[in-house]
């Protein structure tokens, strides 16, 4: 035997009654009980007009989501997951990883030259982006400094300038690099 069902006041003896009653396929009922939506079930496309509600921000009240996208600068879908997630007052601040600061590069100094980033310097020394990085984090600091002192000697890698920052030049060559004591 069937439950009865309210939706939006009104009960109905079973989930085939409701649908009847109201426009829609039995399955949508059952669709609509299981993602807890029947309050928008057979009122039109989507319940689009129930979904239409006043939206309040960080104090300021919006007409709905689409007002509350529009003037955050953010998608109504985003909206939507803020408020399922009751995180509403987060729209709009940032709070993708793009915005944070340890994503950025940060400046790298090997014998006077400052490289922009370790993925400079990791390509001036002719290996992957993420080279010196890697090494760095994993602690392995002696590997980066005999990289450094294979690819460029003892010396400085570059003449050093009053430039704060410059950039490494690329070499396109990937043969390593020639050593006069070695045909010796």
């Amino acid at each position: 035997m069937t439950k009865p069902l309210k939706i939006r006041g009104v009960t109905y003896p079973s989930q085939y009654a409701a649908a009847k009653a109201l426009g829609v396929n039995p399955s949508t009922i059952r669709a609509a009980v299981v993602r807890g939506t029947l309050a928008t079930v057979g009122m039109g496309k989507a319940g689009m007009t129930a979904r239409a509600m006043p939206i309040r921000i960080r104090g300021k009240v919006y007409k709905n989501a689409a007002t509350a996208a529009l003037a955050f600068g953010v998608t109504r879908a985003c909206v939507y997951r803020h408020l399922a997630a009751g995180t509403e007052d987060r729209i709009g601040v940032g709070s993708g990883s793009h915005s944070h600061s340890r994503w950025k590069a940060k400046p790298i100094t090997v014998a006077g030259v400052t490289y922009p980033s370790r993925s400079a310097l990791s390509r001036a020394l002719g290996m992957s982006h993420g080279y010196v990085a890697n090494a760095l984090n994993a602690g392995r600091y002696q590997d980066v400094v005999n990289k450094i002192i294979e690819v460029f000697g003892q010396a400085s890698p570059q003449p050093a300038s009053s430039a704060p920052i410059r950039s490494a030049p690329v070499s396109t060559d990937r043969s390593p690099p020639s050593n006069a004591n070695a045909a010796a």
